[in-house]
């Protein structure tokens, strides 16, 4: 029965069609929504007074503005978020550290800000390194399970570290001489110290690079190219923005012109 277009029913079933062909057009182009992680680490993330903090946090909470995203960030386990990401769609985590081993892993947009890791050893140590291969030597390195160092030592070669599950015990295994180095970025090794409890001042870098890296967001591997990009377009726009520097000025202490290219671009 061919309903009559003035009849209640004909009315009826032309809403009906006029939703359907709505909705097919608008769905395709709602942006998903991710589940966005962090980990507890300052000054990049961090939980305080009910709040999650730190200068990553905030850069991503501008690009959230920027996209329209819900601000849903939340703190996870590394290793919890870090397999979660691996086998899950519309899922990032930041602030992680891009090397070889992870590049086919995820997506990437970034970078958000540098992280250079040093290999750092108890300050009167006998140990005395100046190169990787000098590393490799040592007995011991302690490092966190699937963390970027871990996956980096063992693209570089490496087979005498000892893994942990965060880096806090790192810190105190050095502290307590029980390993011979530790790998840490400069930027959270003081924060993380305290954390610890252990005397920032006995814990001594010994100038020898691990990885110059760059955090940046990692994105599940099979989103749209065409989000990363938006992704990408939003953060790029950020960090054109005077907001971007104070951010940075707030947590880390200081924005050096000089280190503008290399740090944060």
């Amino acid at each position: 029965m061919k309903p009559d277009r003035n009849t209640g029913y004909g009315l009826f079933v032309r809403c009906i069609v006029i939703i359907f062909l709505t909705w097919q057009f608008v769905c395709p182009l709602s942006a998903a929504e991710y589940k966005i992680m962090t980990e507890e680490l300052r000054p990049f993330g961090y939980l305080e007074n009910n709040r999650i903090k730190g200068v990553c946090v905030e850069i991503v909470r501008e690009v959230l503005k920027m996209v329209d995203h819900p601000d849903n960030i939340a703190i996870y386990p590394w290793k919890r978020a870090y397999h979660d990401i691996q086998h899950n769609s519309n899922r990032i985590l930041f602030s992680m550290g891009r090397n070889q081993a992870r590049e086919p892993l995820f997506k990437w947009v970034g970078p958000l800000i540098a992280n250079t890791t040093y290999f750092y050893k108890r300050r009167g140590s006998a140990i005395h390194i100046k190169s990787l291969d000098d590393a490799r030597l040592v007995k011991r390195i302690s490092v966190r399970e699937n963390y970027f160092t871990h996956t980096l030592l063992k693209a570089e070669g490496f087979n005498n570290f000892e893994l942990t599950r965060d880096g806090i015990l790192d810190l105190r295994k050095l502290n307590q001489g029980r390993v011979d180095l530790i790998a840490q970025g400069e930027l959270s090794l003081k924060s993380m110290c305290v954390k610890a409890g252990v005397d920032y001042q006995n814990i001594e870098n010994t100038g020898v690079i691990l990885f110059d890296s760059k955090m940046y967001m990692a994105f599940s591997k099979d989103t749209p190219d065409a989000e990363i990009e938006k992704w990408q377009t939003a953060l790029d726009a950020v960090k054109q923005k005077p907001i971007f520097k104070k951010i940075v000025i707030k947590y880390i202490g200081t924005f050096p012109a000089e280190d503008k290219g290399r740090k944060f671009n």
